[in-house]
């Protein structure tokens, strides 16, 4: 759930910051995975929501803060805590 929020937040900068965003993702995912050989695939996959949170959300503008999974009564819920940039 870290790398869906993460590419969201991404996803809201302006086009020409997102690979620099990326890398230092991919660089704090190397640093708390230290023996993980599958960097390249996590570029993809965070480049693949990247993709869709462009196509299918292009202008909601929100920036996730938090996010987290709760069990209620036996069910799992996601709950998300954002900002709303068009809010003051």
């Amino acid at each position: 759930m870290n790398a869906a929020c993460s590419a969201w937040n991404i996803a809201l900068l302006k086009k020409e910051e997102r690979q620099k965003a990326l890398d230092n993702f991919i660089e704090h995912y190397k640093k708390i995975n230290p023996d993980a050989d599958d960097t390249d695939n996590a570029r993809h996959d965070m480049e693949l929501l990247i993709k869709e949170k462009m196509r299918l959300y292009p202008d909601m503008k929100k920036t996730i803060v938090e996010a987290k999974i709760t069990n209620e009564k036996g069910q799992n819920r996601i709950v998300v805590a954002s900002t709303d940039p068009s809010v003051q």
